[in-house]
């Protein structure tokens, strides 16, 4: 296993817990029995048997669950805007947001502007987190915006409407406006920034070949590795980060660090 310098390693801490099953002891004093012909108290005299009844044909039992019908099995989550029940809701309300929306992270609703778009990396990419912080973000802002705009159209087909029927129509333009602002979103995410995020990463390995960083790296792993326990761990460390910054610009240099490795390559890998 590699072991990574302070500060750029991860720690995990394995706690085990063992216990004993307790038994409880028994009374050490004796029960002694009651003389022969003695009245036994009534708190501690066996309770008559309780009758026996049945209850007559046809009549419906009285345990709660045997009557009871089956639960009827949940309404699946919506998947789209123009879903009948979300379309019922927008009749009632334009501005209508279905429980999710409000998230901002990878836990959104597939209904909200940021679903799909954010997620957690485990390993350093300069490129991935540009991704996250730049491009990203903005396909969310232009879907909200979108979405809007959308509410504020629902909004005045509405108003002049006199009846459920009229409400209910303006609803399903509705919603297939907001769902025409997700796949506007989409194509965003996968097709302009899918498209940067390759150009970004095609760069960095190209310029990790060139520049000698993947020997540097390689030298860095052994070094660090190398590295005592205790005193002296953290200036072999910063010796090791040092030669390895002399052969390897950032950020190319904290992908091997915090990595392991470089851009385009495997763990383990030659």
């Amino acid at each position: 296993m590699r072991r990574t310098s302070r500060g750029w390693g991860s720690v995990a801490l394995l706690v085990a817990f063992g216990g004993g099953a307790c038994t409880r002891a028994q009374d050490p004093i004796a029960k002694v029995p009651p003389a022969e012909g003695a009245a036994v108290p009534p708190s501690i005299a066996p309770a008559p048997p309780a009758p026996v009844t049945s209850a007559p044909p046809g009549a419906a039992s009285a345990h709660p669950s045997a009557s009871a019908s089956a639960p009827a099995p949940p309404e699946p989550p919506a998947a789209a805007w123009t879903d009948a029940p979300i379309v019922a809701e927008l009749a009632k309300d334009c501005a209508y947001a279905p429980p999710g929306v409000e998230k901002m992270d990878e836990d959104a609703s597939v209904l909200a502007c940021a679903g799909g778009l954010f997620a957690q990396a485990c390993v350093a990419d300069p490129c991935y987190a540009q991704d996250q912080e730049d491009c990203k973000p903005k396909c969310q802002r232009t879907c909200n915006t979108c979405s809007s705009a959308c509410v504020t159209a629902c909004t005045a087909c509405k108003k002049p409407c006199k009846d459920d029927a009229c409400k209910a129509a303006c609803a399903a333009t509705c919603g297939a406006c907001k769902q025409g602002c997700l796949t506007a979103k989409d194509r965003c995410a996968t097709g302009t920034c899918g498209q940067r995020y390759k150009q970004c990463s095609d760069g960095l390995v190209a310029k990790w070949k060139s520049s000698g960083c993947a020997p540097a790296c390689k030298k860095y792993n052994a070094c660090q590795s190398a590295c005592p326990e205790g005193a002296g761990a953290d200036a072999c460390f910063d010796k090791c980060r040092a030669t390895l910054s002399k052969a390897c610009p950032a950020p190319l240099a904290g992908m091997c660090m915090f990595n392991g490795f470089g851009p385009g390559e495997q763990p383990g890998l030659p």
